[in-house]
């Protein structure tokens, strides 16, 4: 049985700014009536034992990270759960920092998929989001 050497994970960040000032994440977790599955405030450590702090406010929504996932499978999951929340996500894009990003774990022998359909692109664009994509 073949195995995927790639792993991968999807986010939808939003963070306040010096431009917006601070927003409660609660908030976002409100408007959007959609629980975060990360959110932190200015002056959390980011991670358990580290050292640095957190500079924003934040809220987020991932998916697991899954062995041989098509990325924009995990892009139209974490959209869909945005679902009828989607016009609050982009008036929060409007005046927050969005940013959709996937993260990839590889051996290096094989990579997936990196192909950004019309349909997903446009929906980056509509939410003012920035993409960003991590390779380990």
């Amino acid at each position: 049985m073949k195995t995927e050497s790639w792993h991968t994970k999807a986010r939808i960040d939003f963070r306040d700014s010096a431009a917006t000032g601070p927003l409660d994440p609660e908030e976002i977790s409100r408007r959007l009536n959609l629980p975060a599955d990360s959110k932190w405030i200015t002056g959390d450590r980011i991670g358990k034992n580290g050292t640095v702090r957190r500079r924003t406010n934040g809220w987020q929504i991932m998916t697991e990270k899954v062995e041989g996932a098509n990325p924009a499978d995990q892009i139209r999951e974490l959209l869909a759960r945005l679902g009828n929340s989607w016009s609050i996500a982009c008036e929060l894009g409007k005046i927050l920092e969005a940013e959709i990003s996937l993260e990839i774990w590889t051996d290096g022998r094989m990579f997936p998929p990196l192909i950004f359909e019309p349909k997903l692109l446009a929906a980056a664009i509509e939410m003012n989001a920035t993409v960003d994509i991590d390779m380990y």
